[in-house]
């Protein structure tokens, strides 16, 4: 029984593994179908005296056949942490042995005979400290890294896991001895370990190169769109001239008394809202500003005067409070509008620009699901912008 569990525990470490390699969405379910399954052949092909690689591949091949199932697409790619977690299995059972051999210095026989059983449950014990430790150096490694030199990964981690498995062909059951390979051990070890610095250490030149060009791309930016921005800020001043004059007419008829000329204002104070909306400056940026700023002040405009005042209610005019109060809040309303649009969204208009060159450069690669990266900087932008 006990064999069975640890046999159980092996298949389940593995699906764990090609889960976090292949990127699996239903990580439970694929960990439990992979794991059921496995555990079965294994059991099957141990009862034949199948052992070695002839399970090993066995296993990827039902591993990689149930991710191509679970992702639906075929990619050789995931079959290398199909084959990957299987040759890990045989580096763990590797060491630990090692372990034994040195402080016992017994021959690898006598040890399997003597400690087969904790031999086996601390190499699995050491198989899930090597998937978190994977883990770690694979969430510190951006996707984008992995994507553009997956190739260079997937013969380097080939070869170096290749040779290691052909040295020890069935180390499982020890029809080989490995006395005089220790050193390949180490020195392959070693190996991994140095692939996983230095995908790390790309991973930090490639934020920084990124970083740089998007400052050096969005100063050349500014740079050309200089006079643009100058335009942007004329018209808006143009706009609130035109609507503070609109503002001292309407307030000097209701001064006079002239009422009807005041109804006749405000309604062309709509007009001239409705004649700004869709100035356009060839820059999508820009009229998305000038644009909104418009429509703010409009639909403000709607909301607070005009819920205030009936045009065909003559008597409305004649109380001083009520023409005061209109007064009033178009008044605030142009400070209030200068302070969100003027100040806030004029001065922070690099966010825009930022937003802008991402969209026009990774417009193909944000609507990629494989580019994880680009969707997720790609939201972070959205939601400044959209605030």
């Amino acid at each position: 029984m006990m064999y069975l569990f640890l046999d159980y525990l092996e298949v389940l470490l593995v699906a764990l593994l090609i889960c976090i390699f292949c990127d699996v969405e239903q990580k439970n379910r694929y960990c439990l179908i992979s794991s059921v399954i496995s555990f079965l052949v294994m059991e099957f092909m141990q009862t034949y005296d199948l052992f070695g690689n002839e399970m090993a591949y066995a296993i990827t091949i039902i591993n990689f056949i149930i991710v191509s199932v679970m992702k639906k697409e075929i990619k050789f790619y995931n079959f290398i942490p199909c084959i990957f977690s299987q040759w890990i299995s045989v580096f763990t059972s590797t060491i630990v042995l090692f372990f034994f051999k040195v402080i016992t210095n017994y021959n690898i026989g006598n040890i399997i005979k003597l400690y087969r059983i904790p031999i086996i449950f601390l190499s699995r014990i050491l198989f899930f400290a090597l998937i978190v430790v994977l883990n770690y150096f694979k969430s510190k490694i951006k996707n984008t890294i992995i994507e553009k030199n997956k190739y260079l990964l997937t013969i380097t981690m080939m070869l170096i896991f290749g040779i290691y498995f052909i040295l020890l062909n069935d180390i499982g059951h020890m029809h080989l001895i490995i006395d005089d390979i220790y050193l390949v051990l180490l020195l392959l070890t070693v190996l991994f370990f140095v692939v996983c610095i230095l995908f790390l250490h790309m991973t930090r030149l490639y934020n920084e190169k990124t970083e740089y060009m998007l400052k050096n791309q969005e100063l050349e930016y500014v740079e050309k769109n200089q006079s643009l921005v100058h335009y942007l800020h004329d018209n808006i001043l143009k706009i609130q001239h035109s609507l503070r004059y609109g503002l001292i007419l309407i307030e000097n008829n209701i001064d006079d008394k002239k009422y009807d000329d005041a109804k006749h204002q405000i309604e062309q104070f709509y007009d001239l809202l409705d004649n700004k909306i869709n100035i356009m400056t060839n820059n999508y940026i820009f009229d998305t500003l000038l644009n909104d700023y418009i429509f703010l002040i409009k639909s403000k405009y709607n909301a607070k005067v005009k819920s205030l005042i009936n045009i065909g209610n003559d008597s409305f005019f004649k109380d001083v409070n009520n023409c005061t109060e209109i007064i009033t809040i178009i008044s605030n309303f142009f400070e209030q509008s200068d302070k969100t649009y003027l100040e806030i969204k004029l001065i922070e208009y690099g966010t825009y620009i930022e937003l802008d060159l991402f969209v026009e450069s990774n417009f193909d690669k944000i609507n990629d699901d494989n580019n994880i990266d680009y969707f997720d900087d790609y939201a972070h932008l959205r939601r400044i912008f959209d605030k």
